[in-house]
């Protein structure tokens, strides 16, 4: 998107309602932003999804995976 010219808030992760203002609030350290840049890459760190939902439903789509492969249950 940047190659193709969009621009964004130049504030908007450490600006008043940018994203550490409200993920962490008062807790919030914007200088450990690039503290340790080009080193360490989170991203490494990061799971994939199984499923496009969200985290509590997780456990129970888990179990009905588990029930239809181990049981052979299969839908109407």
């Amino acid at each position: 998107m940047a190659a193709g010219g969009f621009t964004g808030p130049a504030a908007a992760l450490d600006g008043q309602f940018g994203l550490l203002d409200v993920v962490a609030g008062a807790h919030k350290k914007p200088e450990r932003l690039d503290a340790a840049l080009g080193e360490n890459f989170e991203v490494l760190h990061t799971t994939v999804k199984m499923y496009p939902c969200c985290a509590i439903v997780l456990p129970a789509l888990e179990a009905i995976v588990k029930l239809r492969k181990n049981h052979g249950l299969r839908r109407r």
